[in-house]
């Protein structure tokens, strides 16, 4: 566990860093076509990071001055924020983030490949969400945001 105020100001550092690495991700994402008389769409670009940012940032210091009261634990971010191994740290993680993984996965492209033909055609037609986003922000950020933040909150 981050003890030290130092620690928790590098945990709050790194964690802040793992959440905007996602975030800063969405400049990938297809815009719309915007409508006649909006702004460019550099523009846009940027006000769509802001709403992230700001939510990422607050629920990293949320998770940092409320999980060490309530006993949640962030090992391997933990871990190097104090100096430590951080895979040490997360030999305890492995075996259980595996299976619960690949339950989750397998329920996953069930429910996907089950709801298929119930959705309605036009829906195949959207343009993916490109695979570093669904890695970076929907793997860390939001975990970050959920789990970290609001969780710890709630």
């Amino acid at each position: 566990m981050v003890k030290h105020k130092n620690s928790r100001l590098r945990l709050f550092g790194l964690l802040w860093l793992a959440g905007m690495a996602g975030v800063m991700t969405l400049v990938l994402v297809p815009l719309p076509s915007l409508p006649e008389g909006a702004p460019p769409a550099a523009v846009v670009r940027l006000l769509v990071l802001v709403q992230p940012a700001v939510l990422v940032s607050v629920a990293v210091l949320i998770g940092v001055l409320l999980a060490h009261r309530l006993e949640l634990m962030a090992p391997g971010a933990e871990a190097l924020a104090d100096g430590r191994s951080w895979r040490k740290a997360m030999v305890p993680q492995l075996l259980p983030g595996v299976v619960g993984g690949l339950i989750s996965g397998a329920l996953l492209t069930a429910i996907t490949l089950l709801s298929r033909p119930l959705l309605p055609p036009a829906y195949g037609a959207a343009e993916p969400t490109p695979l570093l986003v669904r890695f970076l922000y929907g793997g860390i950020t939001e975990e970050i945001l959920i789990r970290w933040g609001l969780m710890t909150l709630l």
